[in-house]
């Protein structure tokens, strides 16, 4: 279901919760969406509850930049590599690991 914040944090059949997860949203949103969600919190997460904040950031996939970018280079110049990625998907785990 896709509601906007305001939306889903004012509905009435949502139960208390031990645990509220924001990832990934917290920097790009609006100040007054930022508002609707701490007011969710403060009234939705029970005393003694965990709300957790994350972000997938690039700091740990850095390393992994070069690669991805070489793996993409690669596909975007190979017309025939989506066939063979497709018939690797098909393929044993353990085979692929032997490969």
């Amino acid at each position: 279901m896709d509601e906007a914040f305001e939306d889903f944090c004012h509905r009435t059949d949502l139960p208390d919760f031990s645990f509220i997860g924001i990832h990934g949203i917290w920097s790009w949103i609006s100040d007054s969406n930022r508002a609707v969600l701490v007011d969710f919190v403060r009234r939705k997460l029970r005393v003694g509850g965990v709300l957790y904040i994350s972000y997938t950031t690039q700091t740990s996939w850095a390393a992994m930049v070069p690669l991805r970018d070489l793996l993409n280079e690669h596909a975007q110049a190979n017309a025939q590599i989506a066939g063979r990625l497709k018939r690797l998907k098909e393929m044993g785990r353990n085979y692929l690991a032997h490969e």
